[in-house]
């Protein structure tokens, strides 16, 4: 959702933009020719206005549509409102959007790429698109500021312009009462700022208007296509559902015809053709039809009939649990071909017949005024199915390119796909001789005896005032545990296991690790696991190298003090520190706790990084018994929390530098947990291993 508290004055300008926008409609549609629909249809026409300070670029398009209105205008708003407007001549980066109180009202903000020819520009836009149902129309309106956030060949750089655009749907003055057609106008405005765009030469500003002007053009046609898809497919659907439903009702009728034949007689027949013993069937009808002379259009009692017939057969359908054809999705393509080619087909030999029959009534002038109104009204049938038989001419031909187009698409990702695959196979083949070639060389000096680290950890004999601050810290953090994992999660597991997540404290300038993971092993040996891990020289090697380390065990139990240097790295960053620790274990009747706090130091920066800047970091590790644990089979829990906080009374460094270092202390927290799990992990599978040897012997 967007957030609007600080764009929400910019969405108010806007808004007012969208009012004047729908004042100033009809005259801007009286202006360009599309209130009285006098441009030819389908093209995209271009106006040049100067109105003030601005200078207006204007494309504009109408055309009809063989839809009703109602089908049409959810459509065009179903487009609109969607995210399919912001495809037709770029790419959609990113894009939030938000529902206004008032009815049929969005605001967006979003970032997109536009394209034209060769030209590309990254522009971010705020937009506000309203719908406005009257009477007699439909209409659509948005408007958008463009700023340019990224220009290539550098045609907008710094160059902000607005965007003004209409759909409006009404009801063609084509329809008849048996067919109703929609007629769909589209305008889009662009203002350009005229003390702005006199900064521009001649050249710029021509490369600009080009820019903009083919860009509008190309969306206008993207949306028209868009709504006819939309269309196409509803009527596809439409029409599948009704042939499956006969389809099955024929089936259902001929296997049952020993049951009920009263009941389907009432539903196959017509209640008046009844009375006369007429069957009046959907097949019986179409024939009679076509033999009483070939005509397809059918009388409004026909359709009140069919109509009936259908929502019968519709609830029997329903309550048989049968709802479409099971292969539709194969069939309409090819349905869809045949139909508008047939319609094509039937409207051309009208055409020509009613066209022969205007010719014949052109030469004989003698014909009395009663066949000359006949002949008027032939006249204006052949232009009205003219238009129509241009009409799915035209989303024939459409829907042919599409066609061709997939097929084509197809061809080219099958190749695509074999070509890649091909070189993914010979890599493979390559690399595994490569393989081959050098164990065979390196065999000779590759020893089997497994590789471990060692590491001379001397007694630390240094004074131990260092250590009070972290020894206080230490029963702080004890005490605390508790409320710890109630905030982040892990007291009553509700965070998924396995990955590490991640929690920013309120100042900023401390984050918190958390992570936990159901072992398949009993308490005791995952406890003991964890203590002989932290307390090892092994949790020192995920992501570092030690260079030296000093360690002493107090007289407390499971108490040890340690202080090293190391290296830490994280992708292309190091850093050389300076670490005090302490750890202490605390045995707990339902569970076990490992806990740490160290004080580190940077001492030598790679990349400047954290020079000069102190962080605490305090540890805990948690091993209890799970609640999937059977009498049969006891299974434990690991569960790990790491917090890394930066030494408030030392923090020198810009915020740049402090994202950086945030950035680099998460990274290295993150692989020290992951590495921490894994090693104990591998310590109870290595310690089941050996314990079933010895069992075998």
């Amino acid at each position: 959702m967007l957030d609007v508290d600080g764009d929400m004055e910019d969405f108010r300008v806007l808004i007012r933009h969208l009012e004047m926008a729908y004042r100033g409609l009809d005259a801007v549609f009286t202006a360009n020719g599309l209130a009285s629909s006098t441009l030819p249809p389908s093209d995209v026409h271009l106006r040049e206005s100067v109105d003030g300070r601005y200078m207006y670029l204007e494309c504009f398009s109408h055309k009809s549509l063989p839809f009703g209105m109602r089908a049409t205008t959810e459509a065009i708003w179903e487009h609109f409102k969607g995210v399919e407007k912001h495809c037709g001549a770029g790419s959609l980066y990113k894009k939030a959007a938000k529902n206004l109180d008032e009815p049929y009202t969005i605001i967006e903000n979003f970032t997109k790429e536009l394209y034209a020819d060769t030209s590309r520009a990254d522009i971010k836009v705020k937009q506000v698109v309203r719908r406005y149902v009257e009477t007699d129309r439909d209409v659509v309106i948005w408007v958008a500021r463009v700023a340019p956030a990224e220009i290539k060949h550098k045609l907008l750089r710094g160059f902000t312009y607005y965007l003004r655009g209409y759909a409006v749907t009404k009801r063609s003055p084509d329809s008849t009462p048996g067919q109703e057609l929609s007629e769909v106008q589209q305008c889009s405005l662009i203002s350009l700022d005229r003390d702005a765009h006199m900064k521009l030469d001649t050249t710029d500003l021509h490369s600009l208007t080009n820019f903009l002007v083919v860009n509008t053009a190309q969306n206008i046609r993207s949306h028209r296509t868009a709504f006819l898809q939309f269309l196409m497919a509803f009527l596809q659907e439409d029409d599948a559902s009704f042939e499956a439903a006969l389809s099955f009702l024929d089936e259902f009728a001929s296997s049952t015809s020993v049951a009920s034949p009263s009941c389907w007689g009432a539903i196959n027949q017509d209640p008046r053709a009844s009375e006369s013993g007429e069957s009046s069937t959907p097949h019986s009808t179409t024939r009679s039809r076509h033999e009483a002379g070939g005509k397809t259009q059918l009388s409004e009692d026909d359709k009140e009939r069919r109509r009936a017939e259908f929502n019968e057969k519709r609830k029997l359908l329903r309550k048989a649990g049968v709802y479409g054809d099971a292969n539709k999705a194969r069939k309409e393509r090819a349905q869809e071909i045949a139909h508008l080619r047939e319609e094509a087909e039937k409207l051309q030999i009208d055409l020509q017949i009613l066209q022969t029959q205007r010719r014949a009534t052109d030469d004989n002038q003698s014909t009395e005024g009663e066949k000359k109104e006949e002949e008027k009204e032939g006249g204006n049938g052949a232009l009205i199915n003219g238009n129509k038989g241009s009409m799915w001419q035209g989303l024939a031909d459409q829907q042919r390119r599409r066609r061709q187009e997939a097929e084509r698409d197809n061809v080219l990702l099958r190749l695509a796909v074999e070509r890649q695959r091909q070189v993914a196979n010979s890599m493979t083949r390559q690399m595994q001789r490569r393989a081959a070639q050098l164990t065979n060389e390196c065999a000779s000096l590759v020893t089997t005896a497994p590789s471990s680290h060692h590491f001379n950890v001397v007694d630390f004999h240094g004074d131990l005032e260092g250590f009070r601050g972290l020894f206080r810290r230490l029963d702080d953090a004890y005490r605390n545990v508790d409320n710890v994992f109630m905030t982040n999660g892990l007291a009553g597991m509700t965070i998924s296991p396995v990955d590490v997540h991640v929690h920013e404290g309120a100042d900023g300038k401390s984050l918190e690790f958390v992570s936990y993971k159901v072992l398949p092993f009993d308490v005791r040996a995952t406890a003991e696991a964890t203590w002989v891990h932290f307390k090892a020289v092994d949790k020192h090697l995920a992501h570092g190298n030690l260079y030296e380390k000093a360690e002493k065990g107090l007289d407390e139990p499971y108490t040890i003090i340690a202080d090293f240097k190391k290296e830490v790295y994280s992708n292309s960053s190091r850093a050389d520190i300076k670490v005090k620790q302490v750890i202490r274990r605390y045995v707990e009747e339902d569970r076990d706790i490992a806990l740490w706090v160290s004080r580190a130091v940077p001492i030598e920066i790679k990349h400047k990084i954290l020079q000069g800047l102190t962080y605490h970091l305090q540890g805990c590790a948690v091993t209890r018994r799970s609640s999937e644990s059977t009498p049969d089979r006891e299974v434990s829990v690991l569960q790990l929390c790491y917090l890394v906080s930066l030494d408030q009374d030392d923090v020198r460094c810009d915020n740049t530098n402090l994202q950086a270092l945030i950035n680099f202390l998460a990274a290295t927290t993150k692989q020290n947990i992951q590495a921490h799990r894994e090693r104990i992990e591998n310590a109870l599978i290595d310690q089941s291993i050996t314990i079933g040897h010895r069992q075998d012997i």
